[in-house]
């Protein structure tokens, strides 16, 4: 069985016991088996709770749901929801106290992080919401084969404002393995950490990892490691970067999505590695049009909108994620029958930007040509204004260079397959994209950095 389901259903039996007004809405005297139906009815009655709690309890919420002269006992179905307006990010960058709901002595740790935005937002958890995201990592971990005998290396950057290495070094000890926080070491580096360590698992930020296979695969065999599964995190990525790291290091690569606003452990591929499971026993999210905010049906892709179940701390009602997938309701080739998936991120909405005649365009569209071209191990797109055109600088980041020539054809190849530059080619909108080789090292690479930068002074 799936072992993140089998945890998300432990949790329901839980409640099941310990309720008696959870028994009730259920309907039945005893959970022996849990349904998808039973999945539903969970996160409706833990929904229908939350909302109680931060009316009651959140300042932020009060208001916000007083503006639209809406009360909690409004919402009785999922499809309700769409009356409570969106939370945005800059609501909780602007005030992150107004939305606790204990006190300040309850919390016991903060995440902060600029994302994208570069707006730094601060959420804040009680010791039983950090206990409740180790249980589903560990349920994730297991998931994908962790057992007691391994070991875990963590590759996310060491600081104290952005710290998902604690929750996972507390994740992995209460497994029974070994965890080894490595950080964002220099290639040379993080392979010696690997040798002595005797990692069985790598997880860490995508572009990173990335970058360490294909500078660290020119002169050695990364198979000889023994690594037997990798956990890509933290950022889109395109298959060509799962194709090129199993290779390597002849092991699967799985795709794992959070955010610090949810508490970084979202949802994670399983062993059939199409769609990621979520995390049904604490979050209820939804896919919109983020143009109507209407909620799209399975499969239909939009932006992901996040509220939270279980959180007693800083709860987040509606939060927008900015991030584009879409859900998946069948049941999944590992078996899981009753929770929901969600597709690997493609992009953000914040991220895209439109060029020509409103073309979007998008790193993920670059990231699948690019990445596939051996010696690149960075990129860049710079968007600039030239005699009424957009003009496109694509920068690339190589470790040698063969021949420069024969490099520069192989993008443009890659280039002409992407329909939104040969279309806005097609009508003149755009100049011929120009192509940038640099040397390693040259491109500036964080965890957040943006692939695409727009140097238009003005567009709509």
């Amino acid at each position: 069985m799936n072992m993140l389901e089998l945890w998300i259903h432990s949790v329901i039996k839980k409640l099941f016991a310990e309720d008696q007004e959870f028994r009730n809405y259920l309907g039945k005297t005893s959970l022996e088996k849990v349904s998808k139906e039973d999945v539903q009815k969970y996160k409706m009655f833990k929904l229908r709770k939350m909302l109680n709690y931060v009316y009651e309890k959140s300042p932020y919420y009060k208001k916000h749901f007083s503006k639209q002269n809406i009360k909690p006992g409004d919402i009785k179905t999922f499809e309700d929801m769409v009356k409570i307006p969106l939370t945005e990010p800059e609501d909780l960058a602007e005030n992150p106290n107004n939305f606790l709901c204990v006190s300040q002595g309850e919390i016991l740790r903060g995440f902060t992080t600029s994302g994208t935005s570069g707006r730094v937002k601060r959420t804040l958890y009680t010791m039983d919401d950090l206990l409740r995201i180790g249980e589903s990592i560990i349920a994730g971990f297991k998931m994908v084969g962790m057992t007691g005998g391994d070991s875990v290396q963590i590759t996310f950057p060491i600081i104290a404002e952005w710290d998902p290495w604690f929750l996972l070094e507390k994740a992995v000890q209460y497994a029974g393995a070994i965890p080894i926080l490595a950080g964002m070491l220099a290639v040379e580096e993080q392979l010696k950490k690997l040798k002595e360590s005797k990692a069985t698992m790598i997880i860490g930020i995508a572009s990173y990892i990335h970058r360490l296979t294909r500078v660290a695969k020119k002169s050695l065999d990364l198979k000889n490691f023994g690594i037997k599964g990798i956990i890509l995190s933290a950022e889109p990525w395109p298959e060509a970067v799962r194709e090129e790291i199993q290779e390597a290091w002849g092991c699967k690569a799985y795709s794992q999505y959070g955010t610090a606003e949810m508490g970084l452990a979202v949802s994670l591929e399983c062993d059939v590695r199409d769609g990621l499971h979520l995390n049904d026993a604490d979050f209820f999210v939804e896919c919109i049009d983020p143009e109507t905010g209407e909620q799209l049906k399975s499969g239909e892709e939009g932006e992901l909108v996040f509220t939270t179940l279980s959180r007693r701390g800083m709860p987040l009602i509606r939060y927008r994620s900015y991030d584009i997938s879409w859900l998946i309701d069948e049941t999944c080739g590992c078996g899981a029958s009753t929770i929901q998936k969600m597709g690997k991120v493609k992009g953000r909405l914040d991220m895209q930007h439109k060029i020509g005649y409103g073309k979007k365009i998008y790193p993920l569209l670059f990231d699948e040509g690019i990445v596939k071209i051996p010696d690149i191990i960075n990129w860049q797109v710079v968007i600039e204004e030239e005699e009424a055109k957009d003009k496109l600088t694509i920068k690339v980041e190589v470790t040698e260079i063969p021949s420069e020539e024969e490099l520069k054809n192989k993008i443009t190849e890659e280039l002409m397959k992407i329909e939104e530059i040969t279309e806005s080619l097609a009508r003149a909108a755009i100049t011929e994209p120009k192509i940038e080789i640099l040397k390693p090292g040259t491109l500036k690479t964080t965890h957040k950095s943006k692939s695409i930068i727009d140097a238009r002074k003005t567009y709509e």
